[in-house]
């Protein structure tokens, strides 16, 4: 048999079920042909890369400034719950042109963090401790702990709501009594533990009802300001 003369019989790509005849001379032709796909199948690549980054950065660029807005919001909460008066207190104040009604013990503590920008960081540790009742190293170290994390914020919230007369609210009358449990010492075993105690769950679902009883007050006082507004 002539091989140079002889046809080959191979699948079609399109139908793989359809064969047909390449002579030997074809296949400089079949070469070029799949050279130009190789070619055009990287210019898709290049160009699917091209949008897939350039959707990154724009989603990274959106989270970046949510992140800016949220910390400015943040440091203005936690400026007025110092009542600052000096001009730095009033600038961070005005950074954050928005409205923060309750507390956000986890997103705060990270204002303090070293991993915070320096322009947003804070150092006023003591705002912290006295808003929320523990250390914001307690609030980053154990905020997996879900029932802390929840008292922490309704804590830091009812006393917002009262700067004056926290301590004569139903909220507070059941807290712990004093010294009450040491969350500033606890590790996340302990503290896990310790909301696991029938006592404790039973002051979670307390809690919870006075809370929500506050909340329900600071909304109807928010209402009729408006009214007289």
């Amino acid at each position: 048999m002539d091989f140079q003369s002889a046809g080959q019989h191979i699948s079609r790509p399109d139908n793989p079920e359809t064969t047909t005849t390449v002579h030997p001379g074809d296949y400089s032709t079949l070469a070029i042909e799949n050279a130009q796909l190789k070619a055009q199948i990287e210019h898709l690549k290049s160009k699917v890369h091209e949008i897939v980054a350039a959707a990154v950065k724009e989603e990274r660029n959106k989270t970046r400034a949510i992140l800016r807005t949220g910390r400015e919001v943040r440091n203005r909460h936690l400026e007025l719950c110092r009542q600052a008066i000096s001009e730095k207190g009033k600038d961070v104040i005005n950074l954050g042109n928005m409205a923060a009604h309750s507390g956000l013990p986890s997103a705060d503590a990270s204002l303090y963090d070293a991993s915070t920008p320096e322009e947003y960081r804070r150092t006023d540790w003591e705002t912290y401790k006295a808003l929320y009742g523990v250390k914001w190293e307690t609030v980053m170290r154990l905020k997996v702990v879900r029932p802390f994390m929840e008292f922490v914020r309704f804590y830091g919230t009812v006393k917002e709501w009262h700067p004056d007369d926290f301590q004569l609210t139903d909220f507070y009358r059941a807290l712990p009594a004093y010294p009450g449990p040491n969350f500033d010492k606890m590790g996340v075993a302990d503290a896990e533990a310790y909301f696991a105690q029938p006592t404790s769950q039973h002051r979670r679902v307390v809690l919870r009802r006075l809370y929500n009883r506050e909340l329900e007050n600071h909304k109807e006082t928010r209402r009729e300001r408006r009214k007289s507004e």
